[in-house]
C-alpha cells in the first residue's frame, strides 16, 4: 500500500547522519559535511538521486529523494491520462523496494514499509476527474490546437523543481550477517545515472556513489 505522508523518520535519519558527522576524523569531516550541505539543500541535478541509509540493530532505514525526471520523464504537473497513469505506475514501482534493495541473502531482510511523498503522485490523484473530462475537450480539438494546450501545460510547471521522496523501513532476522546492499534502481528506471549516498553503520558513516556499474554498497 502506497502511504502519501510525510514520516516523521525523515527527522531521525537526518538527526542520526548528523551525530555521525560529528564523530568523523576533521578530513572526513569536511567532505561529508559538504556532502551532506549538498544533500539537505535539495540539489536538483537530472539523473541523479540523494539517498540516506541507517542500520540500527535488526533495522535499516533508507530515504532517497530523486528529481521526478529520473523516474517519469517530467516534471510539470501530469496533463493527460498517459502521464498520470506513468506516475501511479512509477510510485508502485517505488514501492516494491524489497526488489529495488536487495540486502545480504544470509541477513533475512525484510521490507516493513514504504512513503511515498511527491506532488506529482497527489496531483494525479486530485486532478484526474478534470483532467479526464478535459481530454475529452480536447478529443474534439486540431493536433495543432493540441499541441499548443500540451506545451502550454508543460510550461506551466517547467519552472517548479518536482521530486520523489521515499522513505523504506527494513528489519533484518540477523542483522550480523548483513555486509551488503545491492541497488536495483538503474534497471527499473534508466533516468537515474547514480546515486550519492550517506551510510551509517555501527562501523561508523561513509559515503558511497552508486552506479549501474557499481551498484553494490558494503556495509
Amino acid at each position: 500500500m502506497i502511504m502519501l505522508r510525510t514520516s516523521p523518520r525523515h527527522v531521525y535519519l537526518v538527526a542520526l547522519l548528523a551525530l555521525g558527522l560529528v564523530m568523523l576524523s576533521t578530513t572526513s569531516d569536511l567532505s561529508a559535511a559538504d556532502h551532506t550541505h549538498h544533500r539537505q539543500h535539495g540539489s536538483h541535478l537530472h539523473g541523479v538521486a540523494q539517498m540516506n541509509l541507517v542500520v540500527e540493530g535488526e533495522k535499516v532505514f533508507i530515504e532517497l529523494e530523486s528529481p521526478a525526471m529520473n523516474v517519469v520523464g517530467f516534471e510539470h504537473q501530469p496533463s493527460t491520462s498517459a502521464q498520470r497513469i506513468a506516475v501511479r505506475e512509477a510510485a508502485a514501482k517505488l514501492e516494491n523496494g524489497g526488489s529495488l534493495f536487495v540486502f545480504s541473502e544470509k541477513a533475512g531482510c525484510t521490507l516493513v514499509s514504504a512513503t511515498i511523498d511527491s506532488a506529482l503522485l497527489e496531483h494525479g490523484k486530485e486532478e484526474q476527474a478534470y483532467g479526464d473530462s478535459l481530454e475529452e475537450h480536447h478529443a474534439e480539438e486540431t493536433p495543432e490546437e493540441k499541441h499548443q494546450h500540451q506545451a502550454e501545460a508543460e510550461s506551466h510547471g517547467a519552472e517548479k523543481h518536482s521530486e520523489f521522496e521515499v522513505s523504506y523501513q527494513f528489519t533484518c532476522a540477523s542483522p550480523k550477517k548483513l555486509r551488503a546492499l545491492e541497488v536495483n534502481l538503474f534497471e527499473v528506471f534508466p533516468g537515474f545515472e547514480h546515486i550519492d549516498a550517506q551510510i551509517l553503520t555501527t562501523s561508523g558513516q561513509s559515503g558511497a556513489k552508486i552506479s549501474a556499474r557499481n551498484n553494490r554498497v558494503d556495509l
